[in-house]
């Protein structure tokens, strides 16, 4: 075998290798989705994991998840990572059904526009369907983490779907002007063509969108129903400050906890932090 090909060899294995351990979870997971296609765009299929408690034959709170990447990466597998894992298997235990989504990422050419448009989506098809999925839209949330957490926010307030009775926030960002406006200018015009398809890299045009797509806008709107907030003190992706500001809006209308030294993803959360959390987020979904 030439060296080549050797070489060759050695990076499919070692790509294959890194592939899998992204894809491998905290905790196994004993329960199967069920995947649905629930859009279709441009010969894309947008599919959504349906994970049911074991008892199927009543109709049961749900919670459906977006998943966090920045609106670039990820997808709807998230669910199943890191400190979600437990989470999922708690409530699944606790009779509450899970339902992830994908949705447009912007790395394919899509703007931020078109992510929130395809949360929407999922939530309308999940709601239209609720007596396949086994949904009481009585009590029917949202839940999403980090960029997923912007888009469930985004989703109740440009929906206006009276269906949603809750919104679980796992570390957003809540006002991605706040958060962009920091960035030098230079870098602000290539967001903008990034994020919201701007040709003529105009500097007021993304500013102007930044704060229609800051969840921290529409305080008024989401006072109208509960929302938990989750966010590590030591966040160097979303910075802690924005999940504050968003508690300091909503007031009595949410439940807000911080997470000492925990980073982004809660990617340092040792078992009993976990732990903590997934009883946090029983004890808000059972209010």
């Amino acid at each position: 075998m030439t060296n080549f090909k050797k070489t060759a060899l050695f990076l499919a294995v070692f790509s294959l290798a890194v592939f899998i351990r992204m894809r491998q979870t905290d905790v196994k997971n004993p329960y199967f989705p069920t995947e649905l296609v629930f859009k279709t765009v441009n010969n894309t299929q947008l599919k959504l994991d349906v994970y049911r408690p074991k008892d199927t034959l009543t109709k049961h709170k749900t919670l459906l998840y977006f998943h966090g990447g920045s609106w670039i990466s990820g997808d709807k597998i998230k669910v199943l990572e890191r400190y979600r894992n437990f989470a999922v298997k708690t409530l699944l235990d606790n009779h509450i059904e899970i339902i992830s989504a994908d949705y447009r990422l912007i790395r394919h050419g899509n703007s931020l526009e078109d992510c929130l448009e395809d949360c929407i989506s999922a939530i309308d098809f999940c709601l239209e369907n609720s007596d396949y999925l086994m949904i009481d839209t009585s009590d029917f949330g949202l839940w999403g983490s980090s960029a997923g957490a912007h888009l469930a926010f985004l989703s109740y307030i440009f929906s206006e779907n009276d269906k949603i009775k809750l919104i679980i926030d796992d570390f957003a960002p809540a006002d991605i002007y706040k958060m962009w406006s920091v960035v030098p200018e230079v870098f602000r015009k290539e967001f903008s063509t990034v994020f919201y398809r701007l040709k003529d890299k105009n500097i007021e045009k993304f500013d102007s969108l930044s704060k229609v797509f800051s969840p921290v806008n529409y305080t008024e709107n989401l006072k109208k129903i509960p929302v938990l907030i989750s966010h590590g003190t030591d966040d160097k992706i979303v910075d802690f400050s924005q999940s504050v500001l968003l508690k300091d809006s909503l007031r009595d209308n949410c439940e807000f906890f911080s997470y000492e030294n925990l980073g982004h993803g809660f990617k340092n959360a040792d078992s009993s932090v976990i732990k903590n959390y997934a009883k946090r987020l029983i004890n808000f979904l059972r209010k």
